[in-house]
């Protein structure tokens, strides 16, 4: 009989080898897979739905028209940009600003999923959010005055609306069974 002990034996090989064997219990699964009730295949009626031809691509078509009206409606214009002597059409036209600027970040939010990127994909994410930090970083300075506001704010409005874009882009391709790959190489 071999010696059951594992400490005595020079090697790993020797000290597992020398462990007993141990047989597994009883199979459990066919006793749950028995009591568990299984409805018959496609009988709910959104199963059924769900089966035809064109689901997915009927289903990814509508959250792209719906993130587009989204993104339209908070393209609309909010009024020009104003003359020098009208502060309060300044502090309006900035109150409208932030607003849509809010309305975007909120989208952005639904939109991102990173739970699996490409590297082409996080980093042009990163360089979109990098973008967002510095214009943040600049409306952050003291002393800026209303002009300059506004253009920072406009600038942040794009660069969110260019996340938005890129994000939405991304869920279209993974609906669609495809990833976003960016260029390799980038010829100037």
């Amino acid at each position: 009989m071999p010696d059951l002990d594992p400490r005595r034996s020079s090697t790993w090989q020797g000290a597992f080898a020398a462990l007993p064997q141990v047989a597994p219990g009883r199979d459990a699964w066919p006793g749950i897979a028995a009591r568990t009730p299984t409805p018959a295949r496609g009988s709910t009626r959104i199963a059924r739905f769900a089966r035809r031809p064109g689901f997915g691509l009927a289903l990814a078509a509508s959250l792209l028209l719906a993130l587009t009206a989204i993104l339209r409606f908070a393209a609309l214009p909010h009024g020009d940009v104003p003359g020098s002597g009208q502060d309060s059409a300044t502090a309006t036209s900035l109150k409208d600003l932030y607003a849509q600027s809010s309305r975007l970040e909120s989208l952005l939010l639904l939109a991102r999923d990173d739970r699996v990127l490409s590297a082409s994909a996080a980093n042009v994410g990163a360089d979109l959010d990098a973008r967002i930090a510095a214009i943040d970083a600049a409306l952050a300075q003291p002393g800026l005055g209303g002009q300059q506001q506004l253009q920072l704010w406009r600038l942040r409005i794009d660069a969110l609306r260019e996340a938005g874009a890129f994000q939405s882009n991304r869920r279209w391709l993974a609906a669609h069974g495809e990833r976003y790959d960016g260029a390799l190489v980038r010829i100037d």
